[in-house]
């Protein structure tokens, strides 16, 4: 798992990944029934993925469940990953080294875009956002095309 750490350098925010061991707790469970289920389900291998609605239509559970089954097993060390390419998208079980290598770079790359939204949010100026960012003149340009 992955542990993101913030350092001003320069005055400038720079992000830092920091690996760390699971806990024990994860790295000791068993999967459950309904994890067990839902893993058959995941096609093996990264040329073979199933999406996020076939896998719940298939479980016949609720996408957010699958989900949260999903990162469940994951902390488990069941080597679920996925891809979110247009057209080729879903979630796959890693057989080989070079899959494994691919999907965690596609989650290295969710980390930097979800961190860069997190730093985004934490500048953004409460009282002023809509005048610095262009909101106000591009609402205006939509409300007049309507």
């Amino acid at each position: 798992m992955l542990k993101i750490k913030n350092a001003r350098r320069n005055n400038q925010r720079q992000t830092n990944l920091i690996k760390y061991e699971l806990p024990l707790f994860y790295r000791k469970q068993q999967v459950t029934a309904t994890e067990a289920q839902v893993i058959a389900l995941i096609p093996k291998g990264e040329d073979s993925k199933v999406t996020m609605t076939d896998l719940a239509r298939l479980a016949s559970l609720d996408t957010r469940t699958v989900q949260n089954i999903i990162s469940s097993a994951k902390k488990k060390g069941v080597p679920i990953l996925s891809s979110r390419k247009a057209g080729d998208s879903g979630y796959y079980i890693a057989t080989t080294e070079e899959e494994r290598r691919r999907g965690l770079a596609n989650l290295r790359h969710q980390i930097k875009e979800i961190s860069a939204g997190i730093e985004g949010v934490e500048g953004a100026d409460l009282d002023r956002w809509q005048r610095l960012t262009g909101f106000n003149e591009q609402l205006e340009k939509i409300m007049k095309r309507k």
